[in-house]
Parts: C-alpha cells; structure tokens; sequence
C-alpha cells in the first residue's frame, strides 16, 4: 500500500488531472439506456435484479475501444445507482461478476510499458517496481539506440525521453483511477447482497462462487492489492453474516452442516487471505461466531423455543 501511494505521488508530478477526465463527457451508447437510469425507480426496483444495462455498456466500450476515462464514468454513474438501492440480488450480482474479466481485462493492461520494455511480465510487478524498470529500461533503450541524436541535440533528445516517461505515468494512472473506481463499486454491491432462504440449496455456493470470481479479477490485474482482495471478502462475510443473522432461525440443519464442512477443510478461498492485523478477529472466527449463533436459533425455533 505504501508502494502505491509512492508512485500515485509520482504520477501527480507528471500528470494534469485534465488529462484523467479529458473524456469523461463522452455520452452514453444509447439513449435509450440512458432513458432507463434516468427513472428514479431503476435504482429501486430494475438495478438490484438485473446488471444488464451495465455489461451491455462495458461490452459497447470493449468493442468500441473506448477509453478507461469512459469506462471509468460508466462505473461511477452505477455506483451512485446502486446507493439508492435497499439491496442486491446476490445472483444477479454474480452474473454480472462472472463477465466482468472478459469485458475489462483490456482496460488493465499496461501497454505503455510493455512497448517500451518489452516484457509481458511487467504486470506481476508492483506499480511502483513497474514504474522504476519500465523508466530505466526506456532511458537505456533510448540512449543505445538514439544516442546520436544525443549528440546533435540534448533538448529533442530529453523531450523525447519526456513524452515517454509521461505516457507510461499517464497510463499507470488512468489505469489506477478505474481500478478504485470499480472496487468502490464491487463494495456498495457486495454490501447490499441479499439471498431467499427458501433457496438454501443455492446460498452458501452462491457465497463460494462470489469469492472465486473476485480471486479471477485479480487474475486479470482488475483488483491487484491483496489488501483491497481482503477487503471485498470482509465485506462479504460482513453481509453473509447479516443474513444469517436475519434469516438463520428457518435455515435447516444441513444448511449449516455444509457450512461447516467447508470451513473445517480449509480450502475457502474467502478466507485464505491472511489477516494483516492479527489483533483483529479473523473472517474464519466470524463466520464460525455468526454460524453458531445462527444454528442455535435454527434448532431452537425447530423444537419450538422460539416463534420467529
């Protein structure tokens, strides 16, 4: 985190925020879609159920090659949404995070970098790392090869030297502001999830498969913190919890036990991730803490200790 926040200082050195929002007033592919967000009652009753308008928009900007400013507002405009929302259908919201790689993976791609180092494994390192060897590999290229020109002149020389370091920050930049923009966005949905407990079959590998598809956005470099990683499991434990906590009492018995299996196994992706602070309880002990709680009421409405 402290690397980033290094090269985010840097990449405010070289990069007007103009340039970040140069295209933010680009319009919507369709008015009529635009039609549709525009009705106060999408954020109530179409946008919880449905994220069809959304990838219909990111599938528009993958084919049209539009540009992470672009892509960038579309998520913005859907997360002011979505806070207007009172919740989330959590199959709804996994639909959607299943295309999420395919239709965003091109907008994380550091082509800047690659062209001027050549090197496809830029992408496994740290921003800052990248930044660091993308500039001195770009430095050495250009002094072997246009070491003439040099010579004959230092100022075209340096302002080339310029024009290269500044795309690649404008690049790492752009590419940043979209990857916290989508995040807060996977955040305000992750925090409104709700499942029907009359589905139990269907609730805990909805859960599970949430988990997977988030663990895949890092595959794609779309999330590429294990902190912010960790933090979109924290908040969907956080609100598996709540539903437990609301609806466990008419969850039955093998609803748990499955549960329970699963964490004993040790093998959840939810809660592989270590805790960076280890004085904080852990997901695992939340989520056995809300599951035991849950049970108990489970068995006690079962056998008529409770009503509700």
């Amino acid at each position: 985190m402290k690397q980033k926040a290094r090269l985010l200082f840097v990449m405010g050195l070289f990069v007007p925020s103009i340039l970040i929002h140069a295209q933010q007033a680009d319009t919507f592919i369709s008015d009529g879609i635009f039609k549709d967000l525009s009705k106060p009652e999408y954020a109530r009753d179409i946008l919880p159920n449905d994220f069809s308008h959304l990838t219909t928009l990111l599938d528009y900007c993958k084919k049209a090659n539009k540009s992470r400013a672009y892509v960038e507002r579309i998520f913005r405009v859907f997360s002011r949404l979505l806070k207007g929302a009172q919740y989330v259908n959590a199959y709804a919201f996994g639909q959607m995070l299943e295309q999420l790689p395919d239709l965003l993976e091109q907008h994380f791609t550091v082509y800047k970098s690659r062209a001027y180092s050549g090197d496809a494994k830029l992408l496994n390192l740290e921003p800052i790392d990248r930044f660091k060897e993308v500039v001195n590999r770009t430095l050495y290229s250009r002094f072997l090869n246009e070491y003439d020109l040099f010579k004959k002149n230092s100022d075209s020389f340096f302002d080339m030297i310029s024009t290269d370091i500044f795309e690649i920050v404008a690049e790492e930049a752009t590419i940043d502001q979209l990857r916290q923009t989508v995040i807060r966005f996977l955040e305000v949905g992750l925090s409104k999830l709700v499942w029907s407990p009359e589905e139990h079959d269907t609730i805990w590998q909805s859960v599970k498969r949430m988990s997977q598809q988030i663990n895949t956005l890092m595959d794609h470099y779309v999330v590429d913190d294990d902190d912010d990683v960790n933090d979109l499991f924290w908040t969907l434990i956080h609100r598996f919890c709540f539903f437990l906590d609301i609806t466990g009492s008419v969850l039955p018995a093998e609803f748990y036990e499955n549960i329970k299996q699963d964490v004993a196994a040790q093998q959840l992706e939810l809660l592989e991730l270590e805790e960076q602070e280890h004085w904080l309880e852990s997901k695992t002990s939340c989520l056995k803490r809300a599951l035991l709680t849950a049970e108990a009421r489970s068995r006690a409405y079962q056998h008529g200790i409770l009503t509700k």
